[in-house]
């Protein structure tokens, strides 16, 4: 890099639930595999009784899982926002240790909806050093921001992630929240 370049502030955009409907996609395939009179089929995607974890690993290595995902419109909405912004963006997702099939899945589906995105799959997000991570998960989210000081985070607002406050995330509900993106980003 020449003296004179500065170098532009990176974004890490997460797939699952950021840009990919990973959320609807797992609920409709646990309540496929649902027995006779099992109860209600748990919304959150990040753990839950181990019959459940168990379905979710087994859904996570079925073909076409990862691929058939279809996009979330407001993810592609704050990641294109972010890069209206100046940031270079990088998908960085994390691949589930189990399920190799969903690494090269992952990849394909991102080569499909963000063809000129670098995508980084990795099983640890907080060993990457950058200046936003956009992301829905608040133990992902947490990790980053402590590895990277300086660091902000995006978070699109679910029911799972509520509970979670930080003074460096800004959460976004909708489109009208993408004009506190800037400010929230100002240095």
């Amino acid at each position: 890099m020449g003296k004179n370049v500065m170098p532009k502030k990176l974004a890490f955009i997460d797939m699952d639930g950021t840009i990919a409907n990973h959320h609807e996609a797992l609920h409709r395939e646990l309540e496929a595999m649902a027995g006779p009179g099992e109860g209600p089929i748990p919304t959150n995607p990040h753990g839950g009784p181990d019959h459940i974890e168990a379905r979710i690993d087994r859904i996570h290595k079925m073909k076409d899982f990862w691929l058939d995902l279809k996009p979330i419109g407001l993810g592609f909405y704050v990641a294109d926002a972010l890069k209206n912004l100046g940031f270079d963006l990088h998908i960085l997702t994390k691949g589930p240790r189990l399920a190799t099939v969903a690494w090269t899945e992952k990849k394909d589906w991102c080569l499909k909806y963000m063809p000129d995105v670098p995508v980084t799959i990795t099983e640890n997000k907080a060993i990457l050093r950058g200046d936003v991570l956009f992301d829905d998960y608040p133990p992902y989210v947490e990790g980053f921001l402590e590895a990277n000081p300086e660091a902000k985070a995006v978070m699109l607002a679910y029911d799972y992630n509520e509970y979670f406050n930080h003074e460096r995330v800004l959460k976004i509900r909708g489109p009208q929240d993408i004009e506190k993106l800037q400010e929230f980003l100002a240095d």
